[in-house]
């Protein structure tokens, strides 16, 4: 008989906090890097490094497009990632320690998070 995992139990491991946030930061920043990408090719100035879209034919200017909005969703994903994973884990370990769950876990989270990507 096969142990049934319990992901009630899995969350009260930090480390697998820590995981979980990586991946659900890395797939929240993806999603703005697309957003957030797709709005800036919509402008009518052309970003640094970039041709004058109208100069360009549909094929070309699509596929700078593409290039631009990719280099944002990679950006954001890795950026959303690693704050979400250490932001998760520090509050989790504070939790544990002050073996408290309060509103100053997630506060000195934040601040310790902030310092050490400062």
């Amino acid at each position: 008989v096969k142990p049934s995992i319990d992901l009630s139990e899995l969350m009260n491991h930090c480390i697998a906090r820590g995981v979980i946030s990586f991946v659900a930061g890395g797939v929240l920043g993806a999603g703005m890097g697309v957003l957030i990408g797709s709005w800036q090719v919509s402008g009518h100035s052309p970003e640094p490094g970039m041709s004058d879209p109208t100069k360009l034919s549909a094929r070309e200017a699509f596929r700078e497009m593409v290039v631009l909005i990719k280099s944002k969703s990679i950006s954001w994903a890795r950026n959303f990632a690693v704050v979400g994973s250490i932001y998760s884990t520090v509050e989790c370990y504070l939790a544990s320690a002050r073996g408290r769950h309060d509103i100053k876990n997630p506060v000195f989270a934040g601040c310790i998070t902030g310092g050490a990507l400062a």
